[in-house]
């Protein structure tokens, strides 16, 4: 049996966001904000494979940038309905460049050492992420979720993936905004 695993990102006002760790009951309200905008970006992986290798590939190849995905001794806690547990994360001006250093990091080694990123995938060769990389797209879906595999288990799901949070990265520093993440977990 498979779970699917469900992520969300979009930019929110930063007077609107605590200073604290905030739960998802406190970000969930401005969620839909840019949906009609195309500036939220959601993601919806089998098993957690894009979570689970954006975490492999995060240190060698964007430094560490994707440890937010992980819950590194980060609690999960339940929304108002007690039955969905999230982890939160915030973004502020400083993590949301740090953050778009790391997936242009990464898309660069795609571009230029796609071989050393398929060594991470057993049975996957370089052509296979040059595929990936090339048939991906920055458009953002919340409905559809980035363009690529519909199980959002392969090599253009998770640049479409990359390229759509780098898009919404990139609206909210050119709008003073902050970006929320949140990780939904069972």
């Amino acid at each position: 049996m498979s779970t699917t695993y469900f992520s969300w990102a979009w930019p929110v006002d930063p007077s609107r966001v605590s200073a604290r760790e905030p739960g998802f009951d406190d970000v969930e309200p401005f969620l839909n904000q840019g949906v009609g905008l195309g500036w939220t970006v959601g993601s919806a992986s089998r098993n957690g494979w894009l979570n689970g290798n954006l975490l492999r590939l995060s240190a060698p190849f964007a430094a560490s940038t994707f440890d937010f995905l992980a819950p590194n001794g980060r609690v999960p806690h339940a929304d108002r309905s007690g039955k969905a547990l999230w982890i939160v994360s915030t973004f502020d001006a400083p993590a949301i460049e740090r953050v778009i250093a790391g997936i242009e990091r990464m898309l660069e080694h795609a571009r230029t050492d796609a071989g050393a990123l398929a060594a991470w995938f057993d049975g996957n060769s370089a052509a296979d992420i040059v595929a990936g990389l090339e048939a991906s797209s920055a458009r953002v879906n919340d409905v559809l979720m980035p363009h690529g595999e519909e199980e959002g288990d392969g090599f253009v799901y998770l640049f479409s993936y990359l390229k759509a949070l780098l898009s919404v990265l990139r609206h909210a520093k050119e709008n003073g905004l902050w970006v929320v993440h949140a990780n939904l977990h069972y």
